[in-house]
């Protein structure tokens, strides 16, 4: 079934748009005129050493001031190293 061009036009203006409100309130949260999209974000990691690299890229972006300040992160690295995650 072929799609016409002004739809494919129409779909593509609407990402457009949507990509564009999402940048702003992205930014409104992370000058924290806007509640960020999560109290807490936990992450989970293969290994001890993934989980360290982790913690140490999400603190470099939280002073880079790409991640809201509001949001509580924590990595938790999987029990004895096993692979627990559907990841």
């Amino acid at each position: 079934m072929a799609v016409s061009t002004a739809l494919l036009n129409q779909s593509a203006d609407n990402l457009r748009e949507v990509l564009r409100r999402n940048r702003e309130r992205y930014h409104q949260q992370l000058l924290g005129r806007e509640p960020a999209g999560w109290d807490y974000c936990v992450l989970t990691a293969s290994t001890l050493q993934q989980a360290r690299g982790y913690k140490l890229e999400l603190e470099r972006r939280r002073r880079a001031g790409w991640l809201p300040q509001d949001t509580l992160y924590l990595v938790v690295p999987d029990l004895r190293e096993r692979c627990i995650g559907s990841g």
